[in-house]
């Protein structure tokens, strides 16, 4: 029962004030500037009618967008860390091959390999 009681009363982990407040001027700065670089990219495809400048015009609120949710994915592995996983970005799936298997690269004519594997003992 202390279990839950400890449980109930564990506040969640929060970001400082200070260091949440510089990454968001900084976003706001750069998706600032992707809504002024779309807005000057259309304004040159008004001018010009260069199909081009029309993408670009399209294309920079979309980096804006992803700003916006590489921020977001970010504070979620901070505040994983936070909370005490370490290696909260970093997920590990046992079937997923992390080194290349010796059979795998081809082999000299005698059957020796030009550089063999260090051993791992």
């Amino acid at each position: 029962m202390s279990t839950q009681q400890s449980e109930a009363n564990q506040q969640p982990v929060k970001i400082p004030a200070r260091t949440r407040a510089v990454q968001l001027t900084f976003l706001i700065i750069l998706v600032g500037a992707t809504i002024a670089l779309a807005y000057w990219q259309f304004s040159r495809w008004n001018t010009t009618s260069s199909f081009q400048n029309l993408g670009y015009a399209l294309q920079w609120p979309a980096f804006g967008l992803f700003f916006i949710w590489a921020y977001r994915k970010y504070m979620a592995y901070e505040k994983e860390r936070l909370e005490g996983n370490e290696e909260a970005a970093i997920s590990e799936d046992p079937a997923v091959m992390t080194e290349i298997p010796d059979d795998f690269l081809p082999t000299n004519p005698d059957g020796t390999r030009k550089h063999p594997r260090p051993s791992t003992n």
